[in-house]
């Protein structure tokens, strides 16, 4: 666990400062700037625990149908973007892709009779 903070730790500071910096070359307001940071330097956070196997095999379908919301919710509440249509829409979207991880790691049994 202490290697997996290490490394959010540098990406995170890595990340703030490119963030920083782009974010001054585009003129884009601080407002605008800090939220869309946060939101990916939160989903950041969740790729790299693809990364790490203890972590890895703790994804569970609830944890990774909120690991999708997250990210938006910072964004769009912060920056007053917020619409329940599109949350819906990423809801439903995710839940599927979710219901596929979850069905992926349980293959389906086959039963004798339906060899017919």
């Amino acid at each position: 666990m202490r290697s997996f903070l290490a490394v959010v730790a540098a990406v995170w500071a890595l990340g703030s400062i490119a963030a920083f910096f782009y974010s001054q070359q585009l003129r884009v307001p601080a407002s605008i700037a800090v939220p869309v940071a946060l939101a990916f330097l939160i989903e950041l956070t969740f790729y790299l625990t693809i990364g790490f196997d203890h972590l890895r095999r703790r994804w569970r379908p609830v944890a990774l149908f909120a690991s999708a919301l997250v990210p938006y919710c910072v964004y769009s509440i912060s920056v007053h973007a917020f619409d329940w249509k599109r949350l819906a829409l990423l809801a439903l979207a995710v839940a599927v892709v979710c219901f596929w991880f979850e069905r992926g790691r349980h293959p389906p049994r086959v039963s004798s009779s339906s060899w017919g």
